[in-house]
């Protein structure tokens, strides 16, 4: 694991998102039940259960992008409801690559990730709830992993460091959030 991201997250060329609990509220959004429908930021399903995606997330997105960088998500989910999410809210658009499966092993979505983006452990930074998901990714791959609660409180802590980042270059300062 690492300290408070600060300036260094700017040297970073993909960016990786886990989901659940860390762009929306839900914490398990495959339980949804079609039909789906959106009203701003809340995504609520047939039969009232809601998904809310975290304000800052299509500001954070525009902003990666903008700045060259690359997006992608790996996530414990099966792979059908999280999808029509990220397209209904509007974030399908930045992704780069989506690995989104019924299962745990994200050091193995990781490693895919890399692959198909051309990017080394240096390069890469991966935010996730989960602390024991996020440590094993860390230890086995050797890249920057955030866990979402811990190591940033939200993570639209994130997206105030990016607009921090005159900072860095004019003074060499390390922004928190």
């Amino acid at each position: 694991m690492v300290d408070k991201p600060g300036c260094e997250l700017l040297e970073k060329r993909v960016f990786v998102f886990d989901l659940d609990l860390t762009l929306w509220s839900h914490e398990d959004a495959q339980s949804l039940k079609p039909p789906i429908r959106v009203e701003g930021l809340r995504a609520i399903d047939s039969t009232g259960d809601v998904a809310e995606l975290y304000e800052c997330v299509p500001r954070l997105f525009k902003l990666l992008k903008e700045r060259g960088k690359k997006i992608a998500i790996a996530s414990w989910n099966a792979p059908q409801t999280p999808t029509e999410l990220l397209r209904l809210f509007g974030l399908w658009q930045y992704i780069d690559y989506a690995i989104i499966e019924p299962h745990p092993y994200k050091t193995s979505m990781l490693m895919r990730i890399m692959t198909r983006l051309a990017a080394t452990p240096e390069e890469v930074v991966f935010f996730d709830d989960n602390e024991e998901i996020a440590e094993r990714v860390a230890s086995n791959l050797g890249l920057d992993v955030y866990v979402v609660g811990r190591d940033i409180d939200h993570i639209c802590e994130l997206e105030r460091i990016l607009e921090k980042s005159a900072e860095c270059t004019a003074s060499g300062a390390q922004p928190r959030p």
